[in-house]
């Protein structure tokens, strides 16, 4: 009798305890996780002949066999050991009901789709997400939009797309929308008149910009205008600050060349963090032996460093058309902060 009390004293006890633990762990497991919800809008163009009409129908096949359009929200704050330490991949989401929603049309059509993350609130908001379409025709992309996530102003993170997206076979690498995240300034004594500004253009005090594969030079222009608005101190001049497009704007040389000296050495920092240069990323690439997580974490680093690098060196042009180069930058003691 008192060597089975013995036993359930070592034996029984013990488990119930490494049970409660477990399930207390599994709690707090799943508190960590959440559902964002979200909506892409694309564009499909499907013209009533036969070759258009079988593509449809084989986007559905595809659809009704688990080769879906999938999405993968990358964390802004958590690194992953496998990517460099750079944001770390969220779960797969796939669009929701495209059978249903998708309608043969003579007339391009936006449609919108519903896509649900889980989402570890540890990892903070998303700084980019990858697509991948496996089905068998292309469609454009114009946005994905975060309903509700608390990040920002409380309000959503929108990504403007504006991008076709190919079928998944046609890439050498992931479609990636990046982000730039840029802030007026708090200490600012001017910061509210700056915040209300930017708002009647359509803009946050903390406003991301998206960068996309080939549209580098388009990302940097779109900065531009939110960025020359931290620098100027004068009421009447902000709104034209904003409503600028491009390099020509109502500011002086220097301070001009102080805000996109910022920009240029904001590009400059981020990929001066990268522990490998390009060179070094396709020679592991060129490995058959590669890890597959590491080769596709080495593909994602490989192509945001591609893109920083055109953004920097369409800052530079900009920085080369001034019209007298040798202006030193103005002092901005209130400039935007880039993240």
């Amino acid at each position: 009798m008192i060597h089975t009390d013995i036993a359930e004293i070592l034996c029984v006890k013990p488990k119930t305890k490494k049970k409660k633990k477990t399930m207390e762990q599994d709690m707090k497991k799943k508190k960590k996780t959440m559902k964002i919800e979200g909506e892409v809008v694309i564009m499909k163009k499907n013209v009533l002949d036969f070759k258009d009409a079988m593509a449809s129908l084989l986007d559905r096949i595809h659809e009704l066999l688990g080769r879906r359009v999938s999405l993968h929200l990358i964390s802004s704050l958590q690194p992953d050991p496998a990517n460099e330490k750079r944001g770390r991949l969220g779960k797969a989401a796939y669009l929701e009901k495209w059978v249903t929603k998708i309608k043969t049309s003579v007339t391009a059509e936006e449609t919108a789709f519903g896509v649900t993350f889980d989402w570890d609130e540890s990892m903070g908001p998303p700084a980019a997400f990858v697509i991948k379409n496996h089905h068998h025709s292309q469609f454009y992309l114009k946005s994905l939009t975060l309903r509700n996530f608390p990040g920002g102003e409380g309000g959503p993170i929108h990504f403007v797309c504006n991008s076709w997206i190919y079928p998944n076979h046609r890439y050498s690498s992931d479609r990636v929308f990046f982000s730039n995240k840029a802030a007026l300034s708090t200490d600012d004594p001017q910061y509210q008149d700056k915040r209300m500004v930017a708002q009647r253009n359509g803009k946050l005090s903390q406003q991301v910009f998206q960068v996309r594969v080939g549209k580098e030079k388009e990302a940097v222009q779109d900065m531009l205008p939110y960025l020359r608005l931290g620098y100027m101190s004068d009421p009447a001049e902000m709104q034209s600050v904003i409503s600028s497009q491009g390099p020509v704007c109502p500011m002086s040389p220097c301070m001009e060349r102080a805000v996109l000296d910022q920009l240029a050495d904001y590009f400059m920092r981020r990929l001066s963090g990268y522990p490998t240069t390009l060179k070094e990323d396709d020679a592991l690439l060129a490995d058959p032996s590669l890890n597959p997580r590491k080769r596709v974490a080495t593909r994602l680093v490989r192509l945001e460093k591609k893109m920083l690098a055109a953004c920097l060196m369409a800052t530079v042009d900009l920085l080369n058309e001034l019209p007298d180069t040798t202006v030193s930058p103005c002092p901005a003691p209130f400039a935007p902060s880039l993240k």
